[in-house]
């Protein structure tokens, strides 16, 4: 195995071998090629945290909420600082991002609290759960004994 540098080394290490042009990193990138590139770049970035946003963005709020909420709590009993209260009062809105995002991605609650908050203490435009229901009706089966739900047919509550 040859390490030596030579110049067949040399042109693979080197900017050009990569699709940049040599020079000044600013040339590089210059024109419209270059802003294509670097466009196509942030545009798969975006896409990428987007993703990851809604993957892991519920989970993520939860824990870090309930986190600041810890701490907060616990330099507001110890300090007794404005700023603990308010480190205490950005970890229940995350806190609550979190179940809420939970909510709107899995069709339900995480947490019973979570749902009382929602769908009591908070206005109704906040529940992200609050027209997914189908009406219910019940119906007879032809024998009369049973009653059995079933949802009524292109109708949304």
């Amino acid at each position: 195995m040859n390490t030596a540098p030579g110049p067949a080394r040399a042109s693979q290490a080197s900017p050009a071998g990569l699709g940049l042009q040599a020079g000044r990193p600013d040339e590089a990138l210059s024109g419209p090629e270059g802003r294509d590139k670097v466009l196509a770049v942030i545009l798969g970035l975006a896409v990428l945290v987007f993703i990851a946003g809604w993957v892991f963005g519920g989970a993520l709020l939860r824990i870090l909420g309930l986190a600041l909420l810890v701490l907060g709590a616990a330099g507001l009993v110890v300090t007794q600082n404005a700023a603990a209260a308010f480190v205490l009062a950005i970890g229940f809105v995350m806190w609550l991002a979190g179940h809420w995002h939970y909510a709107m991605r899995h069709h339900e609650y995480a947490s019973p609290l979570a749902q009382r908050l929602f769908q009591q203490a908070l206005p109704g435009g906040l529940d992200p759960t609050r027209r997914w229901r189908l009406p219910v009706e019940s119906s007879r089966h032809t024998d009369g004994d049973v009653d059995t739900p079933r949802s009524s047919e292109g109708q949304l509550g």
